[in-house]
């Protein structure tokens, strides 16, 4: 069985942390925050490790399960160290996911509008 698919949100969350990681400061600065907060690089997260299966980090605590819960094969889950998400971020990604749903209406409307498509043969008379 392979477990690529249960993994996906974790590589996706591991991504933003490392995007999220890259901050400029002083030296002492960057040295005291990197004592308080773990940081994602390519030995991993915490006690997560590349490679480790789903048993296995979940048996190390830093992982939790979602609201999200299982959507077919691929199961969600949240960094317990992970910040909190920005509502105001939340807010704006709802609100684009609406305009995406109604731009694909009215083009379906459109489309709908307009016909059906010329078959391959067709003259410029139809």
């Amino acid at each position: 069985m392979n477990n690529l698919g249960g993994f996906k949100a974790v590589f996706v969350v591991a991504a933003a942390f490392a995007a999220v990681s890259c901050s400029s400061g002083s030296p002492a600065q960057q040295q005291s925050s990197s004592t308080q907060e773990k940081h994602f690089d390519v030995t991993g997260f915490g006690k997560l490790k590349p490679g480790m299966s789903r048993q296995d980090a979940l048996a190390t605590g830093e992982l939790a399960a979602t609201g999200a819960g299982k959507t077919g094969t691929c199961e969600d889950y949240r960094y317990q160290a992970a910040p909190a998400p920005d509502p105001k971020q939340l807010a704006e990604d709802e609100e684009i996911e609406k305009q995406l749903v109604a731009a694909e209406k009215a083009a379906d409307e459109a489309k709908a509008a307009i016909g059906p498509e010329p078959g391959p043969n067709a003259g410029a008379a139809e």
